[in-house]
């Protein structure tokens, strides 16, 4: 999945990161870098809120949960619950890994995908 971000730097100070495709995504932050973060943590309240499919697959000690439409985005626990609530962790590291490092340094306009 690739959502793109842009962050641009507003007139009064402080930046401004949204993402184009979900109306109402949008964060300001007193830095580039607290622009990004906030506008991650709506990106991830926003994947949390979606119908997403899990699949569940029993192991000799416990359930592995993962989202095939997230590469990568995989957890384990001892029962589905478990492993459902360290999915969302999983979520977190993915959305992080996925908006690391793609900005280039002192841009006042930027695109990042996640």
């Amino acid at each position: 999945m690739r959502v793109p971000i842009a962050l641009t730097h507003k007139e009064t100070g402080g930046y401004t990161a949204y993402i184009p495709s979900l109306q109402g995504c949008i964060a300001d932050g007193a830095t580039r870098d607290q622009a990004l973060q906030n506008v991650k943590q709506l990106l991830l309240q926003y994947l949390h809120a979606l119908n997403i499919d899990v699949v569940f697959e029993a192991q000799e000690r416990g359930i592995i949960a993962s989202i095939p439409s997230l590469p990568n985005c995989t957890s384990w626990g001892l029962t589905e619950q478990a492993a459902l609530r360290n999915l969302q962790q999983s979520i977190a590291r993915y959305v992080e890994a996925e908006t690391e490092d793609h900005l280039p340094p002192n841009s006042e306009h930027a695109s990042v995908s996640v």
